[in-house]
């Protein structure tokens, strides 16, 4: 499926021909949460300890810091991380 041109179709039962990725995690953060992220990773955490102080797991960590970064929120290349 290729979202690319702004159409994302809804698909309410499970298909043979799409697979649900990520389907494990949660995505939903407290705003408090999002913000303790920034600062720890920009003091120079690394994700594994950012992980264990919010309690949230290192995928969602790292997908918290893909998003701060698309939103200029973190100041401490991500790149780097990866």
């Amino acid at each position: 499926m290729n979202t690319a041109g702004g159409h994302i179709p809804v698909i309410t039962k499970p298909r043979d021909d799409y697979t649900l990725i990520l389907d494990e995690y949660e995505f939903y953060f407290e705003n408090s949460t999002l913000k303790r992220i920034a600062i720890l990773h920009n003091n120079g955490r690394d994700i594994k300890f950012i992980s264990e102080i919010t309690k949230r797991k290192p995928v969602e960590v790292l997908l918290a810091l893909i998003h701060l970064a698309n939103k200029g929120q973190i100041t401490r290349p991500l790149a780097k991380l990866i």
